[in-house]
C-alpha cells in the first residue's frame, strides 16, 4: 500500500517539493495504480498457438514492408553526407567548442 510517508520519501528522492494536498492526492493515485497492477498480475491469459510460436522465435520478426534497421544504415556513406552540414568536423566526427574548464 502506498501511503503519504512513501510519497514524501519518493518526492525527497526525486528532489520534489509537494504540498500536503499533493501528497494526499498522489498517495491515493499511486495506491490505485498498485492495486490495478496487482489485479492485472492475477489475470490468467489463454495461451494460443501464435503466442507459443512467437516465444520460440529467437527474435520478433517485423511485418512485411517494415524497414529492418538492426543491420545499420542502408547507405554506408550517410555519415559523410551528414557531416557536410556540420560547422566543425575532424576525422569523420563532429567537433564542438570545449565547454568544461580544465583544472
Amino acid at each position: 500500500m502506498i501511503d503519504q510517508n512513501m510519497v514524501r520519501h519518493l518526492a525527497q528522492l526525486g528532489k520534489l517539493k509537494l504540498t500536503n494536498a499533493e501528497v494526499t492526492k498522489f498517495a491515493a493515485q499511486m495506491d490505485d495504480i498498485v492495486k490495478l497492477m496487482d489485479t492485472i498480475q492475477k489475470v490468467q491469459l489463454k495461451e494460443d498457438a501464435e503466442t507459443e510460436r512467437r516465444e520460440q522465435l529467437p527474435f520478433h520478426r517485423m511485418p512485411e514492408g517494415c524497414p529492418d534497421d538492426r543491420n545499420g544504415p542502408d547507405d554506408p556513406d550517410s555519415r559523410d553526407a551528414l557531416l557536410l552540414n556540420a560547422k566543425g568536423r575532424q576525422d569523420g566526427f563532429y567537433t564542438v567548442p570545449k565547454v568544461v574548464k580544465g583544472s
